[in-house]
């Protein structure tokens, strides 16, 4: 904590949080490709940091997590894992219930079908190539 607060008071650390335009690009994006119920409100603000960063040079993310380099990926923003290898393609989700067959635009607030009870479940519907955009 010491160390963390010697960075802060020295300027070489920033806190940003990231313009409420970019988060909904994010929201939208990850509606779009069936990841909003796959990213908490965190992943969707780093994502949302890395996109209004971008327009002032090379950004990159570092996670292991594939939701995020799947958004990173479709919105242009460079990504790694730490330990994994990665993303092999970008996917489009389908967000459905396993119950009753229904289809659902964005998820359901408890995760929950509203007709049947049963739990909301994800698969892929589109596999994309990768455009190039991961870095080594």
């Amino acid at each position: 904590m010491i160390r963390l607060s010697s960075i802060l008071e020295r300027g070489r650390l920033r806190v940003k949080a990231p313009e409420g335009r970019f988060l909904d690009d994010v929201e939208a994006s990850a509606l779009e490709l069936g990841e909003a119920s796959a990213l908490s409100d965190a992943d969707k603000e780093v994502l949302a940091l890395a996109l209004e960063l971008k327009s002032l040079g090379e950004v990159e993310i570092v996670s292991d997590d594939y939701s995020i380099q799947n958004m990173a990926e479709a919105l242009g923003i460079g990504y790694r894992g730490l330990t994994t290898r990665g993303i092999r393609r970008r996917f489009r989700w389908l967000l459905y219930c396993p119950g009753c067959r229904r289809v659902f635009e964005a998820p359901p607030p408890d995760g929950l079908c509203p007709y049947c009870g049963s739990e909301v479940r994800r698969k892929p519907v589109e596999a994309h190539p990768l455009r190039g955009r991961k870095t080594p």
